[in-house]
């Protein structure tokens, strides 16, 4: 009696295990949807966390890439930022034109990031843009910034911008 007892506890245990197992597998959502999703829905941190998931995992980015206009035109300056780092990193030009918007942000952190990111992955198409930019900024540093772009990129119309920030700008008051 004991050992029949015992042999079906421990059976009774073994398909509870194996019950548990092949639940988990069946309720497992698969990791790209996951990060689409927060993406999508998720918080400011969860989204942090899907962008770091989408760094590490090249694969992904194309899943991911098509959620990017509209995480660009978001609020969320942190998630914006990283974003931005993303595109740069892997030197995606498709979405130049996003980018390009970014530079007269209201987020100065995103203006400097975008900035940055088009310096990597634009080319003479970014001038006008930058220009644009750079009629609007109110930052010197920035203003420099955009100008010294300009100029990296053959467009000597950087130079008037950089005598300008010189002639009026905080280096003129010191």
């Amino acid at each position: 009696v004991y050992s029949f007892f015992g042999a079906s506890q421990q059976l009774g245990g073994t398909a509870t295990f194996a019950l548990l197992v092949a639940g988990s597998f069946l309720l497992r959502k698969s990791d790209r949807h996951d990060v689409i999703h927060l993406l999508e829905a998720g918080s400011k941190a969860e989204k942090m966390l899907a962008l770091a998931e989408v760094e590490a995992t090249p694969g992904m980015w194309p899943r991911v890439k098509p959620l990017a206009s509209a995480i660009l035109k978001g609020t969320e300056t942190e998630v914006r930022v990283r974003l931005l780092d993303l595109i740069e990193a892997r030197r995606d030009a498709s979405l130049l034109s996003e980018v390009h918007a970014l530079l007269v942000d209201p987020d100065d952190s995103v203006r400097e990031r975008a900035l940055r990111c088009v310096r990597t992955i634009g080319g003479r198409a970014s001038a006008e843009p930058i220009l644009a930019a750079a009629a609007k900024e109110e930052d010197d540093y920035l203003k420099v910034e955009l100008a010294e772009a300009l100029l990296e990129l053959g467009d000597a119309r950087g130079v008037p911008l950089m005598i300008d920030v010189l002639a009026e700008g905080e280096a003129a008051q010191a």
